[in-house]
């Protein structure tokens, strides 16, 4: 996606300290909007592609100090932070189980921990699991310096609790969703209210992302001509991608806006499922 920076004209720098402001980063860029929490209204957007085919931490830590240092609404003071944190390093705990003393041995069952990590998690209540996952140390250190009141995330929490909460009313059909990073997709199976099964699958292809779709559906007899399957994330319609999963999915849905929000019209032409995360943290505790 090509940089975006859209902000309403009654956006006012003066007033931030009712808004409220989310981030989200990853290797494919860094993101931020602002909602003004009086109208319950989105009133910015701003999304900045990286443009490394390989890059590192430090280098990571560095685009988003650079970003932070440069933009004049990111040196503001605000009601709430929130940022997210695209990766695939996390995993969950069902909450029966999770004892925030044992975070790295939950996190060394799937997934190498290094000293320049740290460990955080999120509750996640409407699935009743805790989210495990690690940031640089030197991200938090940037976070922690910059917005002394941010609250850190991993994206699978907003994808799982809002479509948690979106669909805890609509029967006992079997619905999939599905949301797009560069190099990693995010699934979500929901059955009458709750969460069937979560994963997440790196990919390099779109035929690879779309061979890890339909293994999911066959592993749980998920029927391709009438179950529905929401897409979201770095994914357009009529994209390449689209096209390959279309071929084994009919009933195929793309995510919209988050009716729980007003948005300005600078969002009117702005691929909303890119940012779904982003938008739907503010529905998070």
């Amino acid at each position: 996606m090509n940089g975006i920076s859209l902000s309403d004209e009654t956006l006012n720098i003066n007033s931030t300290s009712a808004y409220l402001l989310s981030m989200q980063a990853g290797m494919e860029g860094f993101s931020y909007c602002i909602l003004d929490t009086s109208r319950n209204k989105y009133i910015a957007l701003r999304h900045i592609p990286f443009t490394f085919e390989d890059i590192n931490s430090d280098d990571f830590c560095s685009q988003v100090t650079g970003i932070i240092d440069s933009d004049e609404y990111l040196n503001c003071k605000y009601k709430c932070v929130k940022f997210i944190m695209n990766t695939l390093k996390s995993i969950l705990i069902p909450a029966p189980l999770f004892d925030k003393e044992n975070l790295p041995a939950y996190f060394k069952f799937n997934h190498s921990y290094h000293e320049t990590e740290t460990l955080h998690y999120n509750n996640l209540k409407n699935a009743e699991a805790c989210n495990v996952f690690s940031l640089p140390y030197s991200l938090v250190d940037i976070l922690y310096m910059r917005f002394a009141n941010a609250k850190l995330y991993h994206q699978a929490t907003p994808f799982i609790e809002n479509n948690l909460i979106k669909y805890k009313s609509k029967g006992n059909k079997q619905k999939v969703f599905v949301n797009i990073c560069p190099s990693f997709f995010d699934i979500l199976v929901i059955q009458s209210a709750r969460m069937q099964l979560y994963n997440a699958f790196p990919y390099k292809t779109a035929d690879e992302c779309t061979y890890f779709i339909m293994y999911i559906y066959d592993q749980l007899k998920l029927d391709p001509e009438t179950t529905e399957l929401v897409l979201s994330g770095d994914i357009a319609k009529n994209s390449d991608l689209h096209f390959r999963i279309k071929k084994f999915v009919r009933n195929i849905q793309f995510e919209k806006l988050n009716d729980s929000f007003t948005y300005s019209y600078i969002f009117n032409d702005v691929l909303s499922g890119f940012f779904v995360n982003l938008i739907n943290i503010n529905r998070c505790e």
